[in-house]
């Protein structure tokens, strides 16, 4: 157990940095809300900020594309 404490411990330290990057780049585009990245492999991942209906992502190791997600509320 010590061991993948200290293996995620290293990660943690080499991803920070990314992510604080990914944090100010964000903040310097104007945004200021939650933003959020799920990766799998190199097979997918999806960024996205919240509450701007835009999405960057890839799927299938196909190419990366950035999408509009149109939605539309309908009280039942």
């Amino acid at each position: 157990m010590s061991m993948d404490k200290e293996r995620f411990r290293r990660l943690c330290l080499e991803v920070l940095p990314l992510i604080n990057g990914i944090a100010e780049a964000v903040k310097r585009s104007g945004y200021e809300s939650m933003s959020s990245l799920t990766m799998h492999g190199d097979d997918y991942f999806t960024f996205s900020v919240y509450d701007t209906e835009w999405k960057m992502g890839k799927v299938n190791g196909g190419p990366v594309k950035m999408c509009y997600e149109y939605k539309e509320e309908i009280e039942l």
